[in-house]
């Protein structure tokens, strides 16, 4: 069912009620001035939120005015209209101010409906774990059950686009990303980039595999990672156009994946802990840890845990301070297990190398990342059943399954036996994610 995410509680609330110029911030009560007492007719007053000893910010003219503390003497200036006054806050002002303007609360106007489809990404920071390769194939397992799939590609090196399309058809996306009828996510974020407005109109493209389909990456996101910076700072303003850029993707997501009627939405994204990173995490209903069988992967688990809290507890800060009605990313991604990878079998046993460091793996995961997140409730209870399953060297069949744009169990190259063993572990990594994400 489509749901509007929950009005969040704010410690910044604007009124009570309509004929209250009350406000309380973290237990004190403070006084708004929510008036410019220069002309009558400059109206454009938002209660920004309490500030040092109890200051308040106004908005007139879509430029924020500070005031001084309640009970304070001094000049009050409004940027919008330029007037100022000398002040003295009495009863008796008060309630002259009421009676020429009441002031409305701090509202956004945004109505849009989340989709239902399980949001997923299989995230690492540290590079060169396998993590397009991996979403790609868990993707089309889950699609070979039935499933609908749309995968996102949010990495502006593009490595979902090209290991599905070819190369002609990929600089075909690319050159015509800025037209209107452009077909890349960098098409329907280009209007937030150049302040235009909300977003526009793209589409996903077939695959080739059933149920399986693409949005597009694009080089150009590498400049719309600059912008996401720039709007985590103006939602911290209470800036509407900071709420709506870094939600802007997830608003595509839900464009495209309701018109499809989506099951799932993988995203695949590049191994940074950048502000675009950031914004596709909190946007996910669930995360997946993809682990290499080496100690820099070890490493990077020690951070990643760390990172991850930090922007989950960063952006409830921020939802605290949202307009009420504005469309805001859950922030609460769920870590559903981590994915050993890439490791040799030889005589159906894992190579002595890579057996001490995937027990290693094991307690950084548990140490690093579940109980980390385990106190808000974003990691399971209990630290058996971690590992979602492994995911062997499968040598020549990734490669050929790169350069022919079909899953490793799908490729040309490499026997019949190698790619029924490969075929076998995606589809049980696909049922195990699809009956934990359906669970809960």
């Amino acid at each position: 069912m489509s749901r509007l995410l929950p009005d969040p509680l704010r410690r910044h609330a604007a009124f009570q009620d309509s004929g209250s110029e009350q406000t309380k911030h973290e237990g004190r009560s403070a006084e708004v001035h929510e008036l410019c007492t220069g002309r009558e007719e400059c109206g454009h007053f938002r209660v920004l939120g309490i500030g040092h000893e109890g200051a308040s910010a106004i908005e007139c003219g879509g430029r924020a005015v500070r005031t001084r503390p309640p009970g304070s003497r001094g000049r009050k200036g409004c940027d919008g209209c330029g007037s100022a006054q000398e002040t003295e806050q009495t009863s008796q002002n008060q309630d002259q101010r009421r009676e020429r303007l009441e002031v409305p609360r701090l509202e956004a106007t945004d109505t849009t409906s989340r989709s239902d489809a399980k949001r997923i990404s299989i995230f690492n920071h540290k590079g060169g774990v396998g993590k397009t390769t991996l979403t790609l194939n868990v993707a089309a397992a889950l699609a070979e059950t039935g499933r609908r799939v749309l995968l996102v590609d949010t990495d502006p090196q593009c490595n979902l686009t090209t290991y599905l399309v070819s190369d002609e058809v990929v600089d075909d996306l690319l050159d015509r990303s800025d037209d209107e009828d452009g077909q890349t996510i960098w098409t329907a974020l280009k209007p937030v980039h150049e302040a235009l407005g909300s977003f526009g109109v793209t589409s996903s493209i077939e695959t080739g595999i059933e149920n399986l389909y693409l949005i597009p990456g694009d080089i150009r996101l590498s400049e719309f990672e600059t912008d996401m910076a720039e709007f985590w700072g103006q939602c911290l303003q209470r800036k509407l156009r900071g709420f709506r850029g870094t939600t802007a993707i997830s608003e595509i997501v839900n464009s495209i994946a309701n018109d499809l009627g989506a099951d799932y939405i993988f995203f695949d994204s590049g191994p940074n802990i950048g502000p675009l990173n950031r914004a596709i995490l909190l946007d996910c209903d669930y995360f997946i840890v993809p682990v290499a069988c080496d100690l820099f992967s070890l490493r990077a688990l020690k951070t990643l845990g760390r990172t991850l809290l930090e922007w989950i507890d960063a952006w409830s800060t921020i939802c605290d301070l949202a307009p009420r009605n504005t469309y805001l990313l859950p922030g609460q991604p769920v870590f559903l297990g981590y994915i050993p990878e890439g490791f040799r079998v030889y005589g159906g046993r894992v190579s002595a190398e890579h057996s001490t460091i995937l027990s290693r793996i094991d307690k950084g995961i548990l140490d690093q990342v579940v109980q980390v997140l385990r106190p808000r409730k974003l990691a399971p209870g209990k630290a058996q059943g971690l590992k979602l399953g492994e995911i062997k060297d499968f040598g020549i069949l990734v490669s050929a399954s790169q350069n022919e744009g079909v899953p490793i169990y799908e490729a040309s190259r490499g026997s019949a036996e190698q790619r029924e063993v490969a075929r076998r572990a995606f589809l049980a990594l696909a049922k195990r994610i699809d009956e934990r994400t359906r669970r809960g």
